[in-house]
């Protein structure tokens, strides 16, 4: 997966499904220039599903380890924005409402 994110870079980084228990959890491990995991947790409230997401990962990209001190703040803010709109994405492609 290569995602450009709203600032001048983009990432290359690929997902691997390390374990899933129908319909409740899927563990993920990415590789790439992203390199960590992630659980996603579905619960069923109601005719709603809440999502619960933990993720960590380090930057693999040399630059951006160097110049993570003074550009947190951006990172953040991309990260954030990107996020949001992956999500906004997956509502749309499932056909259902955020809440």
């Amino acid at each position: 997966m290569k995602m450009k994110t709203k600032l001048w870079y983009s990432l290359s980084f690929r997902f691997y499904v390390t374990e899933k228990e129908e319909p409740y959890l899927i563990r993920l491990k990415a590789s790439g220039d992203l390199k960590g995991h992630g659980v996603f947790r579905l619960e069923p409230i109601g005719e709603c599903t809440r999502l619960h997401y933990y993720w960590e990962a380090e930057p693999r990209k040399v630059w951006m380890k160097w110049c993570e001190p003074w550009m947190r703040p951006f990172f953040i803010w991309n990260h954030n924005r990107v996020v949001r709109e992956g999500i906004e994405g997956l509502s749309d492609y499932l056909g259902t409402r955020l809440v």
